[in-house]
C-alpha cells in the first residue's frame, strides 16, 4: 500500500525550510560581517587618535621645554631676550597630522554631508599642525640670524668675551639684522605662549 503524497509537506515545505535556513544564515553572517568590519574600523580610528595625541602631547612637551629654558631669565629688555633665548635649546621638530584618517571625529552614520562645524573642528586641527611647523620655520630662521648676530661679535670684539657692554653689543651688530633678530624672537616668544595654550 502507498499512502497518498501530500505537494506540501513532501515539496513545498522542504524548499521553504531550506530557503529560510539560507536566508537566516546568510543574514546572520552579513550582520557578523557588518559588525566584524566595524570593530575593524573602532581599532583603528582609536590607533589613529591615539597617534594625533601622542603627536600633540610631544609637541605641547618640546614647547614647554623651550619656554622653560628663557623663563626664568626673562627681562622687559628686548636685546637681553633676545640673547637669552638660546637657538640650540629651541629648536623644535615639524609634526604631521593624519587629517584625512581624522574624519570619524566628526562622520556619524546617516549625516551626509557634514556640517560646516564639523569641518571647522577638523580645519583646527589642521590649522594647529600647520601654526607648530610655523613655528619651527621661524624658529629655523631665528636660529641663522642669530648665528650671524654671534659673527659679527666675535669679528668685531677684541677677545673672545662673555660679558660685553650694551653699547658694545648695539655698535657691533648692524642695524637692520639687529632689528629683524628682536623682530623674530619677540614673534617666536609670543606664538610659543599661543601654541602651548592652543594645544592644550
Amino acid at each position: 500500500l502507498i499512502p497518498d503524497g501530500d505537494t506540501f509537506k513532501d515539496y513545498i515545505f522542504p524548499f521553504i525550510e531550506t530557503f529560510t535556513a539560507t536566508l537566516a544564515g546568510a543574514a546572520s553572517a552579513f550582520y557578523l560581517f557588518l559588525r566584524q568590519e566595524r570593530v575593524i574600523a573602532g581599532r583603528k580610528n582609536v590607533a589613529v587618535a591615539n597617534q594625533v595625541m601622542f603627536i600633540v602631547h610631544a609637541a605641547i612637551q618640546d614647547l614647554v621645554r623651550v619656554k622653560a629654558d628663557y623663563l626664568e631669565r626673562i627681562t622687559s629688555d628686548p636685546v637681553q631676550r633676545a640673547l637669552d633665548m638660546h637657538p640650540q635649546l629651541s629648536a623644535l621638530k615639524r609634526i604631521s597630522l593624519p587629517i584625512h584618517d581624522l574624519i570619524f571625529l566628526v562622520a556619524k552614520e546617516g549625516k551626509v554631508p557634514l556640517s560646516a562645524r564639523d569641518h571647522v573642528n577638523l580645519l583646527r586641527i589642521e590649522v594647529l599642525g600647520n601654526n607648530f611647523n610655523s613655528l619651527c620655520d621661524f624658529l629655523d630662521k631665528r636660529a641663522t640670524v642669530d648665528d650671524e648676530i654671534r659673527s659679527h661679535l666675535m669679528k668685531g670684539a677684541e677677545s673672545a668675551r662673555i660679558n660685553i657692554k650694551r653699547e658694545e653689543f648695539l655698535a657691533l651688530i648692524p642695524p637692520n639684522l639687529l632689528a629683524g633678530w628682536l623682530d623674530l624672537t619677540e614673534h617666536c616668544l609670543g606664538f610659543i605662549d599661543d601654541l602651548i595654550i592652543e594645544l592644550q
